[in-house]
């Protein structure tokens, strides 16, 4: 039994989550990869709507990146990239239509990111960072960082953040095309409304569907924050925060 957006769901007959991974790293460099699907032949079913449906989907990621530290280790770089592609269909086997997606979709995703530190003093660290995210989802998306950490002394430091970043939508909030309870609604009754006026607008057996929005965007949030943390008398560890976040979207 699964708990998904929806619905609660349990599978029809066997069900597996076959996934593999692949990992390989050096002194400067790490790169990885990942493959994941669903195989439950017999489908599943909703345990609020009672309605049966099929999922078939995969997912390919893969992930590199490499780090240098510069001049005496005081500067600290990472630089990085990946890839996904996401396949999903939920189509009857015996009858080929779609159960709960408007149609198969296949979803690409690219990203670039990198990140330095600067020990600019012994006293003073800034920290820059930023990721670039694209896919068929949405457009460009920076999400940048910045950080500058100040020792007030050795084990207290003051430390000031911002960050901006963002949230896509994904492939149920968009093309979800699912019965919300298993028998359709009969409308017929507004009929009558229609009649006095010679018009004959042919309510009947309605279903009654719950349905994704192709229109949705992102979801972006601006965060600034403050924090302190330290080592008090040599006994006591203390961390004060403080941040404030504008959501859109």
């Amino acid at each position: 039994i699964y708990q998904i957006g929806g619905d609660r769901v349990q599978t029809q007959g066997r069900a597996a989550r076959p996934w593999t991974r692949f990992d390989v790293n050096g002194d400067r460099f790490n790169v990885s990869a990942s493959y994941d699907t669903w195989d439950a032949p017999s489908g599943y079913q909703g345990l609020t709507s009672a309605t049966g449906f099929f999922i078939d989907s995969s997912r390919l990621q893969v992930e590199g990146q490499t780090n240098w530290s510069l001049r005496q280790d005081s500067v600290e770089v990472v630089v990085g990239g990946a890839v996904s592609v996401d396949k999903s269909s939920s189509k009857d086997p015996a009858t080929g239509a779609e159960t709960w997606l408007t149609r198969a979709v296949t979803l690409d995703k690219q990203a670039v990111y990198g990140q330095g530190s600067w020990n600019l003093t012994e006293q003073v660290r800034v920290v820059l960072a930023g990721r670039g995210d694209w896919g068929a989802l949405h457009d460009f998306q920076l999400s940048p960082k910045a950080s500058l950490i100040y020792s007030v002394v050795a084990d207290q430091s003051v430390r000031f953040t911002y960050n901006r970043a963002f949230l896509a939508p994904n492939i149920a909030q968009i093309f979800l095309q699912f019965p919300a309870v298993p028998a359709p609604a009969d409308l017929g009754g507004f009929n009558a409304l229609c009649t006095p006026f010679g018009v004959d607008c042919g309510f009947g057996l309605t279903p009654i569907l719950a349905l994704g929005n192709e229109d949705l965007d992102v979801e972006t949030i601006q965060t600034w924050e403050v924090g302190y943390q330290g080592v008090l008398v040599g006994r006591a560890f203390l961390t004060l925060d403080y941040y404030r976040s504008y959501s859109q979207n």
